[in-house]
């Protein structure tokens, strides 16, 4: 699949190359001349002159069009950003330089990195997104070099689907595994702690192992987070067998993620300045961000520390649900309504909880309510992360909720 954006009768009615040029002259897009345009237009072959593709076979590059084909085919699309309710739509950016340069396995889009220069790829794309009513922006061709430099493609894998897994970590020397299917991704019998937490995280270091890695970097959960869950057990045993596999390894054990707790999804209702806490709100958390852990993973990679081992991940400092309150309510300039949900409470919800999610869930409030404070100074000094504070995560939360105003 090649570019998205919006349908026009008028643009589909137009000559593709004088659309083009007329495009690339309003966007100042230098390397979108002529002779870059006619040689593209290779793309026609397959996905037609007016953009339109053909039905079940080649999507079509103008978004809004309707494409109807096999299951397989409409997934990498739906994955990849480009379909939606029965349509093409645009596409991000990133997503389609990497189509344009690895193809997409298992259908007819043909890899062109090895074909095609980075200024060439930049212009066929930039074409693409701005042709047949798309507006999807210029391309660089530093943005393809940057992805090309880095060997970055994407290929698909399920972790629910073993068969799948060993061509995705075909000739990858690191793997790097943060799935859960928690806390919002969850559907019984399908995507759940069994299937995916456990069974699928163990499919995957087989994978790793049977493909020849040497390195699997694992996202588990945080020491204090030890009553007796689904999701706990399953986080402990894969430790416990990616030790054991033979692999080189880093586990990873974040904190409560500031993304999940400090949000709507369990009560901490910032734009309604309403907050829910679990406990007495007084026992203090080293909440971190998801993207701190994002990227201490990826420094792992090449963190001689972190290497065979199991490393606790944290904010900066560790400050009471109480605390969050107080410094949320600074920023906002008004005072949250905040309930109380005691020990016992949580307790009944616990024994209440019908199935793994519900009794995950509970155990994860009790530990909440118990604290979780993880001193990490030893690891940033080694790491050089700079983890974000409560305090910018409030900030940015206010800033958002105030531009939406």
């Amino acid at each position: 699949m090649d570019g998205p954006a919006v349908d026009d009768e008028l643009s589909l009615a137009l000559d593709p190359v004088i659309e083009a040029e007329a495009r690339a002259a309003h966007l100042g897009a230098a390397h979108l001349d002529r002779e870059h345009v006619v040689g593209h237009q290779r793309c026609a072959a397959c996905h037609q002159v007016n953009g339109l593709g053909v039905p079940g076979t080649f999507p079509p590059i103008a978004s809004g069009q309707p494409f109807t084909a096999a299951e397989p085919m409409l997934k990498q699309l739906v994955e990849r950003g480009f379909y939606k309710d029965g349509k093409i739509v645009e596409g991000p950016a990133a997503h389609h330089i990497d189509i344009v340069l690895n193809g997409i396995p298992g259908t007819a889009m043909a890899p062109f990195g090895k074909q095609l220069s980075d200024t060439d790829i930049a212009s066929v794309i930039t074409y693409e997104r701005n042709s047949w009513g798309n507006n999807g922006g210029m391309v660089q061709p530093a943005e393809v070099q940057a992805l090309r430099g880095l060997g970055i493609g994407i290929v698909e894998g399920d972790v629910r689907d073993p068969a799948s897994l060993g061509p995705a970590c075909l000739g990858a020397s690191t793997v790097i595994c943060t799935v859960s299917s928690m806390p919002f991704a969850y559907e019984a019998g399908r995507n759940d702690i069994a299937t995916t937490d456990l069974d699928g995280v163990v499919h995957l270091v087989d994978a790793a192992r049977a493909a020849g890695a040497d390195r699997f970097i694992y996202t588990s959960c945080s020491r204090h987070l030890d009553l007796d869950s689904p999701l706990r057990d399953a986080k402990r045993t894969v430790e416990a067998y990616l030790r054991l596999s033979g692999l080189h390894y880093s586990i990873l054990r974040p904190s409560f993620f500031m993304d999940v707790w400090l949000s709507p999804a369990v009560g901490f209702d910032a734009a309604a300045a309403s907050a829910t806490i679990y406990g007495r709100g007084e026992a203090p958390i080293s909440w971190i961000a998801a993207s701190d852990v994002a990227e201490f993973a990826v420094g792992a990679v090449s963190l001689p520390a972190a290497r065979d081992a199991t490393l606790e991940l944290s904010g900066p400092e560790a400050r009471s649900p109480l605390e969050v309150v107080r410094i949320f309510e600074r920023l906002r300039g008004r005072r949250f309504e905040v309930r109380l949900v005691g020990e016992d409470e949580l307790r009944a919800q616990e024994a209440a909880a019908t199935d793994p999610m519900q009794r995950s869930f509970a155990a994860l409030m009790r530990c909440y309510a118990r604290g979780d404070p993880t001193p990490m100074t030893a690891t940033l000094a080694v790491s050089g992360l700079e983890p974000t504070s409560v305090e910018h995560f409030a900030a940015e939360t206010v800033a958002r909720l105030a531009a939406h105003v």
